[in-house]
């Protein structure tokens, strides 16, 4: 029985533990709220995007350092070969210790990680002290997406996961357009070594957020029932574990892999190298770029939204197909659909909010 009705019954309320007690209120609230997992999802985001900050620092610092420490452009394409050598490690060695420390310590082991390996960079002096902080900070940072997709997988059931994994991913580029203005503003204070401090340091009240707020859904009170019962709507369709031998030959891996190796340098190129190309070829100097770095910064939270529009594109014709005011609406091209004229301002609402997919063509428009 449900708890919130075994609640209305006071000669059942002394057979209740206290966390179906704590679970009984909770759910009266989830009749209204039960959204709890999107600030779970809040708090993937900002994690994603403290990630982002910590490995960008560097690349808004480079001419900086490179005239204070000598290098050569050799010497930083080896710093940034060193990151991403130990990420790619990272990826193989982290995830599973998520998978055996479970989501909650698991990350919370990363975040600290790779804080106090960003924080590191601020005491360093030689090129060798800076490989070593970049490839630790590597290897800690490769725990971010195992742990969020993990995170996701918990809390989400699996029509929603699309979304809520395009929320988090989002982080990527609000973490990297922020990173120049929040380390140009702290680097005319307190140089390029405050700049490694404060933004590493950032990290710990990320790890304190985190421990705070998350939990697995069913341990956590802020979940009710309702929504615990939404979550685990489709468990009974989860497949039991896969070996690394089964994936590694599955299409769908080297269709995954190959897209990751064309995308992602072109993605790196442009993290680590167009701070520096910037400031050489235009003559941005680090405090002076706050201005136009803003205008960046507007535009790639722009794109974050795109990437989370086609999500809610969906919604909104679910409930415009479902709503009485727009039930006389059908969104096919049957010869009896005779309202063409209301058909054809929604689909003019639709495009605004995602450019349309090949299925939303003329002729073959269909509500899910």
């Amino acid at each position: 029985m449900d708890p919130a009705r075994q609640s209305a019954h006071p000669d059942q309320t002394s057979s209740l533990t206290p966390e179906d007690k704590l679970r009984s209120s909770s759910s009266v609230k989830g009749t209204i709220l039960g959204q709890f997992r999107w600030v779970i999802c809040a708090v993937l985001f900002l994690g994603i995007t403290k990630n982002y900050m910590d490995r960008q620092v560097l690349a808004v610092l480079k001419t900086n350092l490179q005239h204070q420490f000598g290098w050569s452009e050799i010497d930083y394409g080896n710093l940034v070969f060193a990151f991403h050598t130990a990420y790619a490690l990272g990826m193989l060695v982290v995830g599973r210790m998520i998978d055996r420390l479970g989501t909650r310590i698991g990350y919370a082991v990363t975040i600290a990680f790779w804080s106090l390996a960003s924080m590191a960079h601020g005491l360093m002096t030689s090129i060798d002290g800076f490989l070593a902080a970049r490839f630790v900070l590597g290897f800690g940072e490769a725990g971010v997406f195992p742990a969020s997709l993990k995170a996701v997988a918990e809390w989400f059931p699996k029509k929603e996961r699309a979304l809520a994994t395009g929320l988090c991913n989002a982080g990527t580029n609000v973490g990297a357009a922020l990173t120049p203005l929040v380390v140009s503003w702290i680097f005319v204070r307190w140089g390029w070594r405050g700049c490694f401090f404060a933004v590493g340091a950032m990290g710990f009240v990320g790890l304190a957020l985190w421990l705070w707020l998350y939990r697995r859904p069913e341990q956590h009170p802020q979940c009710s029932t309702k929504e615990l019962e939404y979550i685990r709507s489709d468990l009974a369709e989860s497949a039991g574990k896969v070996g690394l031998s089964e994936i590694i030959w599955r299409r769908q891996t080297w269709a995954f892999v190959s897209g990751k190796f064309l995308i992602d340098p072109i993605w790196c190129f442009y993290l680590f190298w167009i701070p520096d190309f910037l400031e050489r070829k235009h003559g941005l100097q680090l405090p002076t770029q706050i201005p136009l770095r803003s205008t960046n910064a507007a535009s790639s939270c722009c794109v974050d939204v795109r990437k989370i529009l086609p999500g809610c594109r969906r919604r909104t014709k679910k409930l415009i197909h479902s709503h009485p005011a727009c039930s006389r609406v059908r969104f096919n091209s049957s010869p009896d659909c005779s309202d063409g004229k209301s058909r054809e301002r929604i689909r003019k609402l639709l495009s605004l909010i995602s450019p349309p997919r090949e299925t939303d063509l003329p002729g073959s428009f269909s509500a899910p």
